[in-house]
């Protein structure tokens, strides 16, 4: 969310917290119940929204994290046999092109490694059945391709993520100003009506709607100080 977004939300929910506590004095006037009950509705779809977003964002990175170890576990696993292979039949183009280190995988960003793993499978899927190590096998190669598409498949979910986080938050500032509609029209008239019979009462509520800006401004939405 963005800071307005923020700011917004939790005075939506300073409100709430004033309904909440002040139920008692406001049962005079049960119409302030049902705006409760929007107000809450969506000030818990854009939460809620918000947690699903930033749970989808966090589970990408653990996964990539997870697919890249595995796609360069296996490339140092094809790169050792075909340097076997290359080193025995001698092709210093090829041999130079297919002899990894893990200290180079470690060091290349997302999308070279995965240029890089895909040009290792090209060179070694020609000779795979030839490939010899210990517990090795040319579906090691053919595993090395299937690892190396499905870390190229994560490495553009983020793209998705942030399409995904700027539709929520056109989403929200719908939502936001749902329920600020929601306060200036119909809450706000409402609590106007205290004013006169619980004073205090009216003023705690006005300050609740005040926005505490995270930039160190203060504003209230929908009242004249």
């Amino acid at each position: 969310m963005t800071t307005d977004q923020k700011d917004r939300l939790n005075m939506f929910l300073k409100v709430q917290t004033f309904l909440i506590n002040n139920v008692a004095s406001l049962a005079a006037l049960p119409i302030i119940s049902s705006l409760q009950t929007e107000l809450v509705a969506i000030t818990n779809g854009i939460i809620n929204a918000e947690g699903q977003v930033s749970d989808d964002i966090s589970g990408n990175t653990e996964l990539k994290q997870q697919r890249k170890d595995a796609v360069k576990l296996q490339g140092l696993k094809v790169a050792r046999a075909a340097t076997l292979y290359y080193t025995l039949n001698p092709d210093p183009v090829k041999l130079r092109k297919i002899d990894l280190l893990k200290s180079e995988l470690d060091s290349l960003r997302d999308t070279d490694l995965y240029v890089r793993i895909k040009q290792l499978f090209e060179l070694c899927d020609p000779v795979k059945a030839l490939l010899q190590a210990p517990d090795f096998t040319a579906a090691d190669v053919m595993n090395l391709e299937v690892l190396n598409l499905a870390y190229f498949a994560v490495l553009e979910a983020p793209q998705d993520a942030r399409s995904a986080r700027s539709s929520f938050n056109s989403e929200a500032d719908r939502q936001l100003a749902k329920g600020q509609a929601l306060l200036d029209t119909k809450l706000d008239v409402a609590m106007n009506t205290f004013e006169a019979a619980n004073k205090q009462l009216h003023d705690y509520y006005v300050s609740s709607r005040k926005i505490d800006s995270t930039g160190s401004r203060t504003e209230l939405s929908g009242y004249t100080l």
